[in-house]
This record gives structure tokens, C-alpha cells and sequence, in this order.
């Protein structure tokens, strides 16, 4: 690979002395460019993955450890103290990833006071729902021991 990468470097390089339009020359400057690249920074597939994911930050942050709770807990004391949910969890996070942890934190937050909205609704507050199948509807307590 290093030698097709050497000898396609030799021919672009020849062809560059030749007389050419100033648009043809600079796509081959930076055709050069990029083969020196290739050529001094080449390193196997696995240290190539590894760099890229570190720099990424998969392998350093503790992100994908996060559950739906630790979200929750997080944005219910970011919403109390008017701070932000990646102040509450614990961990090793990038910059990148604190950003993307306040923005889910908040959607999630949203969505479980939606849930909770809906349960106070539906069930009509208290025991009514209890109260509701009584015939005389009077609204009483049930009667005990058959009255």
C-alpha cells in the first residue's frame, strides 16, 4: 500500500511540472497534500479505531452507563436548583457529552411529567375512583357489614 501510495504520489508530482490551468493545479496540490498525509501519519486499522474513538470520547466516558432514573433524578434536581442534570450525575464526561446529557435529560423530564400529569388526571384525584361505583352516588364512604 505504501508503495501504490509512493508511486501515485511520483506521478501527480510529474504531472504538476507540466503546464496546466490554475484549478487543475491546486486539485493536484491538494491531491499531494493528502498522499503525504497517507504516507507519514499510516497506522493499522485497529490504532486507527482506537484514536478515533478516543477522540470521540466512547471509550472515556462513562455515558452509556446512564439509565432512564439517573435522567430523571438528574432534571427533577436541575429543574429544583435552576442548575444543570449533568451537574448531578456522577461520572467521566466529556464536554460533548454533558451538552447531549442536558438536552435528554430534559426531554425525558418533560415526558415524566407528562406520564404523572396523566395519572393524577385519570384517576380523579384520591379514592373517587373508589367512591364512583356506588349506586346511590352520594359521594359517602361504602357502607361496612352489609347496611
Amino acid at each position: 500500500m505504501i508503495s501504490e501510495k509512493r508511486r501515485e504520489l511520483a506521478d501527480i508530482s510529474r504531472k504538476l511540472g507540466d503546464a496546466l490551468p490554475s484549478v487543475a493545479k491546486r486539485e493536484l496540490e491538494d491531491r499531494i497534500k493528502t498522499l503525504e498525509l497517507d504516507l507519514g501519519f499510516l497506522l493499522p486499522d485497529d490504532t486507527m479505531t482506537f484514536v478515533t474513538r478516543w477522540a470521540m470520547g466512547n471509550d472515556v466516558s462513562h455515558v452509556k452507563k446512564i439509565t432512564k432514573e439517573n435522567f430523571i433524578r438528574a432534571a427533577a434536581l436541575a429543574h429544583a436548583h435552576n442548575r444543570a442534570p449533568s451537574d448531578y450525575l456522577s461520572g467521566v464526561f466529556t464536554d460533548f457529552n454533558r451538552n447531549e446529557i442536558d438536552a435528554y435529560a430534559a426531554t425525558v423530564w418533560a415526558d415524566y411529567q407528562r406520564e404523572k400529569q396523566a395519572e393524577r388526571e385519570g384517576n380523579g384525584g384520591g379514592l373517587t375512583w373508589f367512591l364512583r361505583g356506588r349506586k346511590d352516588g352520594d359521594g359517602s364512604p361504602p357502607r361496612r357489614g352489609g347496611e
